[in-house]
C-alpha cells in the first residue's frame, strides 16, 4: 500500500536527507549493524595478525555524506569509528582528507558513490601519509601502535 512505502526505511531516510543506510551506523539500530560490522572487521584486524601482518580498515565517504559535513553535519558513519577505536581497530577516516579539496573540485564520478582520478588521487595521499605516519611506508620501521609489517 502507499502508507507502507511511505513509512518504508529508505523513504524516510529519503525524508530526513539522509541515505538509508546511514541508520545502521546508530548504536540503537534494531539491525545491530554497527556491532556486527565492528565484529567483521575485529576479526578481518585479528585474522591478519596470526598471518603476521597488521589490518587496516578503511572508512570512505559518499559524495552527499562530503556535502553534509562541508554543511557542518557530524560523517555518518562516526559511530563505526568511535566502535573501532574502542576495540582497539586502526582506522583511516578518508572523509577529513577529501574535505581538504575545494567544493569546486570533483572528486566522485557522476554516481557520487565512487572516486574519480582525482578523487583516488587523494585517497591514495591520504593513505600514504597515513602509513608514513606510522613508519610503516616501504622500507620504513613499524612504530609504537603503527599497523606495520
Amino acid at each position: 500500500t502507499l502508507v507502507r512505502a511511505l513509512a518504508s526505511h529508505r523513504v524516510v531516510a529519503y525524508l530526513r536527507g539522509g541515505a538509508y543506510w546511514n541508520d545502521l551506523y546508530r548504536p540503537d539500530d534494531p539491525s545491530r549493524a554497527l556491532a556486527l560490522t565492528a565484529a567483521i572487521l575485529e576479526r578481518f584486524v585479528g585474522t591478519a595478525a596470526q598471518q603476521g601482518r597488521r589490518g587496516l580498515v578503511l572508512v570512505f565517504p559518499t559524495h552527499a555524506d562530503l556535502l553534509r559535513r562541508r554543511a557542518g553535519a557530524p560523517w555518518p558513519y562516526a559511530p563505526l569509528l568511535a566502535e573501532l577505536r574502542q576495540r582497539g581497530i586502526d582506522a583511516l577516516d578518508v572523509g577529513d582528507a577529501l574535505l581538504a579539496a575545494t567544493p569546486e573540485v570533483e572528486l566522485f564520478v557522476a554516481n557520487g558513490q565512487h572516486f574519480n582520478e582525482e578523487g583516488n588521487r587523494r585517497v591514495a595521499a591520504a593513505v600514504e601519509a597515513f602509513l608514513r605516519a606510522r613508519a610503516v611506508w616501504p622500507g620504513e620501521e613499524a612504530g609504537p601502535g603503527g599497523i606495520g609489517p
